[in-house]
């Protein structure tokens, strides 16, 4: 699915729609797609980085979706209106015991 996705921007756009828009579940099993895709080419998510904090931000969201959108941004120059927000969420959950071990890694 990585590969079928590439560096083509509608289908990687249609991705970025389902994993934006779906139920949580399905978010949750599209986060391993997301970190894929952003691993070989994490610049294809700069231009959704806000979009996807705020999804990663929704009560309840699983933490593979905190974990990939993290992954997302772990390589890119985060834009500076959404610095402060990634900074304050990355030290309030590195500081939360009851956050998971993976998530604080990240």
């Amino acid at each position: 699915m990585a590969a079928w996705v590439g560096t083509d921007e509608k289908r990687l756009a249609g991705f970025i729609d389902i994993f934006l828009h779906s139920e949580p579940e399905i978010t949750e099993r599209a986060a391993w797609l997301l970190s894929t895709i952003t691993d070989k080419r994490p610049q294809l998510a700069v231009p959704y980085l806000r979009q996807l904090y705020d999804r990663m931000m929704q009560p309840g969201m699983h933490a593979a979706v905190k974990r990939a959108v993290l992954g997302a941004m772990q390589h890119v120059e985060i834009p500076e209106e959404l610095e402060g927000d990634v900074m304050n969420t990355t030290f309030d959950w590195l500081a939360d015991p009851k956050e998971t071990v993976a998530v604080r890694c990240h």
